[in-house]
């Protein structure tokens, strides 16, 4: 026993150093994207306008206000990342303490070291957003619920509570971690627990919880549609694309989810082996079998379960496809489960299949640390800066990300305007004199006009009227939903020539100067 924590006293910190140091590497060389954008500029705003402004966009307030406080401190890309970065170490050392506390000491390292390499929380560890501390808040809030159960205590309870209200104001789907750990509380322990009355009247504290929750976001219910497709998009999604995701097969692009290049097959190859392997074991190994056969292995699958088909309905419920970020609540058990099942294996065999995990998820980290590319906003902005003339004009197409892209970046810039192109012959706009100001601007103003044909004309030309020169920022086309501006080109070049074009996918970057 003493030899066991002797040596987690020396590799547990070891994980926790590696796991952060590898998500600071590179940590500012991309520049922020459109999500990250908003959270910067929501949290710039005054407090009373960014509690509006987190009911408008639907989002709960926990990680806007965190960005709030954040920012009297600094600015830079790097800076604003470190709120992520740090929840994702914080995560790390929570799955150690969840797996020690649940199962065994074993178990805890197990956890902590996938948790490091995971590719899913290494890639959320380092974007500005939401999900690194809804995944730091979800795994304190099981690693709570577990002590308490195990140690009792008002204490640990009161922080149970305060934790997984963590959770739900972090995002609105960490509502499926706590609905499932009530589940896994039945199947876990059950109502013949010595703590039952305790762990009730927790949840009676997490009721008042959920009602302060509901009422402070019932403006955001305007996002439900009531759409239900048919029921083999919900089965793909819960048991193919939410596994995958959260092994890091699928990770999360800024405008996309993308399939590891290659890894389909492989994937599909790991499963078979590793399924053959776990029948093999059961069927031989009694002592095997009565591990992973445990009822607190079976909560923790069903939990998994929950927290990975909860989202899939939420989204379809929204009428949209289910993104894998909405995964984030289930990969703490998921990971979990993952270090039950390698410390179940005899230890020399569970040492190689973990250390294969562990070599599989790092390939994969690396492969993204080298391959993902944001939407380089800072490229075009230093552009812009650098260049520009005090009569110019700048045109966004999309206006959003061009809006904050340019509060952020660009402080002393030119005017400008925009709207989002439709298709080739068409553009929706604001209000003429109406600057994009989160998702408050549609409630204040209505959805943007389109504009065609003539009245397209003289919208561009009024918003120009007067300059020489006139900076577009539209899509390069390497991106269908960010569409090329083509129907403003058009109007621009009988009178105006291209002075400089330069591409910044999933954007183009274009200068006019008038023929005058």
């Amino acid at each position: 026993m003493n030899e066991d924590r002797s040596f987690t006293y020396i590799l547990l910190p070891s994980i926790i150093i590696g796991g952060a140091i590898l998500r600071f590497a590179y940590l500012g060389r991309e520049s922020l994207w459109y999500d990250e954008l908003f959270t910067v500029w929501a949290g710039s705003l005054p407090l009373r306008d960014l509690i509006a402004e987190g009911t408008a966009s639907g989002h709960p307030l926990l990680y806007n206000l965190a960005t709030f406080f954040w920012l009297s401190f600094g600015s830079g890309d790097v800076w604003i990342r470190m709120i992520s970065l740090i929840s994702g170490v914080i995560a790390i050392c929570f799955m150690y303490f969840l797996g020690k506390e649940y199962v065994s000491r074993r178990v805890g390292l197990w956890a902590a070291a996938l948790a490091a390499v995971s590719p899913f929380m290494y890639y959320y560890s380092r974007e500005a957003t939401d999900k690194a501390m809804s995944i730091a808040a979800a795994s304190a809030s099981l690693y709570l619920l577990v002590r308490s159960m195990n140690r009792g205590g008002w204490g640990n309870w009161t922080a149970y509570i305060l934790a997984t209200a963590a959770v739900l104001f972090a995002h609105f789907y960490g509502v499926f971690l706590v609905a499932g750990a009530v589940l896994f509380y039945f199947a876990a322990y059950g109502p013949g627990h010595v703590r039952f009355r305790a762990w009730l009247t927790s949840q009676l504290g997490l009721a008042m919880v959920v009602i302060l929750w509901f009422f402070s976001n019932r403006g955001s219910t305007r996002w439900i549609d009531l759409n239900m497709p048919g029921p083999y998009a919900v089965l793909e999604d819960t048991f193919y694309k939410g596994p995958v995701a959260l092994m890091g097969f699928i990770l999360p692009l800024n405008h996309g989810d993308v399939f590891l290049p290659g890894t389909r097959y492989i994937f599909y190859c790991a499963l078979a082996v590793g399924v053959l392997i776990l029948s093999g074991l059961m069927l031989y190994s009694k002592d095997f079998r009565g591990k992973i056969l445990d009822r607190k292995v079976l909560a923790l699958a069903l939990l998994v379960f929950i927290v990975v088909a909860g989202p899939v309905l939420g989204q379809i419920v929204r009428d949209t496809y289910t993104s894998v970020r909405y995964f984030a609540w289930a990969i703490v058990p998921f990971l979990l489960l993952a270090a039950v099942l390698i410390a179940a294996v005899p230890r020399r065999a569970g040492t190689v299949i973990g250390a294969i995990a562990i070599a599989g998820s790092l390939a994969v980290t690396g492969w993204s640390m080298n391959t993902y590319e944001y939407d380089n906003w800072r490229g075009i902005m230093s552009a812009i800066s650098e260049e520009q003339q005090p009569d110019d004009r700048l045109l966004c197409f999309p206006f959003s990300e061009c809006s904050m892209a340019a509060h952020h970046y660009l402080k002393n810039g030119p005017v400008f305007s925009g709207g989002y192109i439709n298709d080739s012959e068409s553009v929706q706009f604001y209000p003429p004199g109406v600057i994009w100001a989160g998702y408050d601007t549609s409630r204040k103003y209505g959805s943007p006009k389109v504009h065609s044909g003539e009245r397209l004309r003289e919208r561009i030309l009024d918003d120009i009227n007067g300059a020489e020169r006139v900076w577009i920022i539209g899509g390069s086309g390497s991106v269908e939903r960010i569409k090329r501006a083509d129907a403003v080109y058009g109007i621009l070049e009988p009178d105006w020539r291209v002075e400089r074009e330069t591409s910044y996918p999933p954007y183009l970057l274009r200068l006019y100067v008038h023929n005058s």
